[in-house]
């Protein structure tokens, strides 16, 4: 019913009869309705509708301090207080990063592994090198640790030197180029391959003449793995696996390969034969994606995250990583990989292969 139906029906003396027509005489035809409201239900909309007029004109901070709960998350606050980064200010809270805050870091050093956060390394002089600086992030100075990884920044005109004698070594380029020289010794020949670009690798078997270089114009960054062959299976202490050879590669050339169980992307840079002690995967996850198998198992890894970020579990540890972090994890150490954020996580990681764990436990 109309309004001014309403009040007629509160007329005192009027009968029923006499309200409707009143009413149809004073109200403007409006579309036939299926069904009326009662009476009591017409009421109470008048009379929220009265309160909330008079609320406005009377007792408008009612209202205000409505809207302001509302919208005070939204706010970008203009003022200048000491305590500015602890409003709810979005834009101000971005810019609170962690490696901001004096004494903090989320390196950590444990008996069965380690992460290495960025803002930790420490980049010296490495030796035979020129025009190159290096952060070793592992090496057999920390924990069970039998690799040596380290972050290489070749500047131009730079040269490599040799790995120690006995030494495999190991590297992948994060950017720039760099030019690699090698003797093959099935050609006996040199070879050289020039400006290898982000995303390939190069694998060097042990006492194999070679060396790493960058032209006059070119730089280069590196992470590189560096260990002592092991000797192979069922042989003796002091005899080594033959057949090895120099391998070159780029990463996105290879395909995937399956892996039961789980959804993340796997490639594996070197092949997979009993003449290689280790290998080298890269693993790619789509934000939220996590390793399925909650992993423990005697080999060793050493392990750079190249994009993304996420939570890794090392024992009990569950610590947020991210681009540019480095773990290390020796043997039995419980380990495990969630994805987080909006882009992919890809990250490199070593794993011993085909040798015996005896031997590495007693050399």
């Amino acid at each position: 019913r109309t309004l001014s139906e309403a009040s007629f029906l509160e007329t005192p003396g009027r009968t029923r009869t006499e309200t409707c027509a009143a009413a149809l005489k004073t109200t403007p035809r409006v579309p036939k309705r299926v069904a009326f409201a009662p009476k009591t239900l017409s009421l109470c909309i008048r009379r929220v509708f009265l309160f909330a007029f008079v609320s406005v004109i009377h007792f408008p901070p009612l209202f205000q301090f409505s809207s302001a709960l509302e919208t005070s998350t939204m706010n970008t606050m203009k003022t200048k207080s000491p305590y500015h980064g602890v409003s709810s200010d979005e834009q101000k809270y971005n810019q609170l990063l962690f490696q901001n805050v004096p004494g903090f870091t989320r390196s950590k050093l444990k008996p069965e592994y380690a992460l290495i956060a960025h803002e930790s390394r420490v980049y010296g002089g490495l030796f035979g090198w020129t025009n190159t600086l290096g952060a070793y992030v592992v090496s057999p100075g920390m924990n069970k640790a039998t690799i040596l990884m380290t972050m290489v920044s070749m500047s131009t005109s730079a040269k490599s030197y040799v790995p120690s004698p006995g030494a495999w070594r190991f590297a992948f380029v994060l950017d720039g180029q760099c030019s690699i020289r090698y003797r093959d010794e099935d050609a006996e020949a040199e070879v050289t391959r020039e400006d290898l670009k982000v995303g390939e690798y190069f694998y060097f078997p042990m006492n194999t003449e070679h060396e790493i270089y960058t032209d006059e114009k070119s730089q280069c960054e590196l992470v590189m793995y560096e260990a002592f062959t092991k000797p192979k299976l069922n042989g003796t202490p002091d005899e080594f696996p033959t057949g090895q050879k120099v391998i070159v590669g780029e990463t996105d050339a290879l395909p995937n390969i399956e892996t039961p169980g789980e959804i993340f992307r796997l490639k594996k840079l070197l092949p997979q034969t009993l003449e290689y002690d280790v290998n080298f995967h890269v693993m790619d996850f789509a934000p939220g994606e996590t390793l399925n198998v909650k992993e423990l198992h005697h080999p060793q890894h050493g392990l750079v995250i190249l994009e993304g970020q996420g939570i890794y579990r090392l024992n009990e540890d569950f610590m947020p990583v991210q681009q540019g972090d480095v773990i290390y994890m020796g043997p039995w150490v419980t380990q495990w990989y969630g994805a987080l954020g909006k882009n992919r996580t890809r990250y490199l990681i070593s794993k011993d292969t085909y040798r015996d764990p005896l031997r590495d436990s007693n050399p």
